[in-house]
Parts: structure tokens; C-alpha cells; sequence
């Protein structure tokens, strides 16, 4: 994610981008950013739909998506295979899993690495 982000933000612009709670707020720390350093000049309008919100299990709560993908469902993956010996962080995974599934509002896609696309829903 910090990959895309642009190339001249000072330190305190990127600790609040990283730490904004809010898809709102991370959008208007990268419009002032831009208007910065003059990568776009803060007039143009902006249609949310025509961009793809991507994120981690882990950020997913209380966020919601019409469409959620979450692939290499298998296990080693999720759960993680460091996290077998303990049953404890296997339940978070599965509840990390949940939370990921149940923001989808119309369709979640799941993918597997071996098999073909399961849909639910």
C-alpha cells in the first residue's frame, strides 16, 4: 500500500494516513498531499466508484464493499501455518476470516489456489 502512495509526503503526512481510522480521512490526507506538490490541484472532482478499495483482513472491520474478493483461501495460508500449534490464533484467524466475509453486501468471491472460484452468497 505505501508503494502507491505519492513520493513527497513528509513523515507526519504518512503516520496520519496510516493511522486514519477512516476511508474519509485517508482520502483527504492524499488530496492535501497532492495539492502540495502539485500533483493535482484539489478542483478535481473525484468519483469513488471509479477505484478499487483494497485492504487486509485485518483492516476490514467496519468497512463494507458490494463485491469482496479474498483469495488464497488454503490452508498454510489462512490459517497460517504458524499459527496451527495454537488454537487460540487459529480462532482469530477464523474471526478475522468472518469479519472479511461478512462485508460483502452483495457477493463475496473466494478463490483457491488449486481449485476453481467458490462464490457465496
Amino acid at each position: 500500500m505505501i508503494g502507491v502512495l505519492p513520493g513527497g509526503m513528509f513523515l507526519s503526512e504518512l503516520l496520519d494516513f496510516l493511522t486514519s481510522d477512516t476511508e474519509s480521512g485517508r482520502i483527504k490526507i492524499l488530496e492535501a498531499v497532492s495539492v502540495r506538490l502539485g500533483i493535482h490541484d484539489g478542483n478535481q472532482a473525484q468519483n469513488p466508484t471509479d477505484r478499487v478499495r483494497m485492504m487486509t483482513i485485518h483492516g476490514s472491520k467496519g468497512l463494507q464493499g458490494n463485491v469482496v474478493f479474498i483469495p488464497g483461501l488454503e490452508e498454510g495460508i489462512l490459517p497460517h501455518s504458524g499459527t496451527l500449534p495454537y488454537p487460540g490464533l487459529i480462532n482469530e484467524e477464523r474471526r478475522l476470516l468472518y469479519t472479511a466475509i461478512t462485508r460483502a453486501q452483495v457477493s463475496c468471491i473466494i478463490s483457491l489456489a488449486q481449485t476453481s472460484v467458490v462464490s457465496l452468497m
